[in-house]
């Protein structure tokens, strides 16, 4: 007995669909559409400062902290949260910035390009661990990757 075409149809659709899917998949990651693969974030404690640092695969950038919200890119946040065994000191402060014509935006906008440092002064007792978390958009000249969000904690070690 032989199966109808529209059974048939069906199950060629479903691989057919299923195998698009993957191999989209794979291709996207292979041509770093994920932000992850673009930048590489360390984390630490010196002399007195709380950081995260921050490199940049060629090309491409993160926006300033320094950024009006409302002309539509996603300016980074860094928090370094509050704890018990240490008090954190001002604002976080970041390296200097360049400045970048966004013409998808249509404004001169303050970037990091290949690397940027973002610290706070801290003071802590014992071996405290940090935590926070990061906002940031990533960009290139080909447009931007969604804006990522992640937490981080970093244990003080002597």
């Amino acid at each position: 007995m032989c199966q109808s075409p529209s059974i048939r149809y069906l199950w060629v659709m479903k691989h057919f669909f299923r195998t698009t899917f993957i191999l989209l998949f794979l291709c996207s990651s292979q041509l770093g559409l994920f932000a992850q693969d673009k930048i590489h974030w360390s984390f630490g404690v010196s002399e007195g400062f709380v950081y995260a640092k921050a490199k940049l695969d060629e090309g491409w950038y993160i926006y300033s902290m320094d950024l009006d919200e409302n002309i539509g890119p996603v300016p980074t946040e860094v928090v370094f949260e509050p704890g018990d065994n240490y008090q954190l000191h001002g604002n976080v402060t970041e390296s200097p910035t360049i400045e970048k014509e966004d013409k998808a935006f249509g404004v001169v906008i303050p970037i990091h390009l290949a690397q940027v440092t973002f610290k706070q002064a801290i003071e802590y007792n014992g071996l405290p661990t940090i935590s926070g978390n990061i906002l940031y958009m990533m960009c290139d000249e080909h447009g931007c990757l969604p804006p990522e969000y992640f937490t981080f904690n970093i244990e003080i070690e002597e």
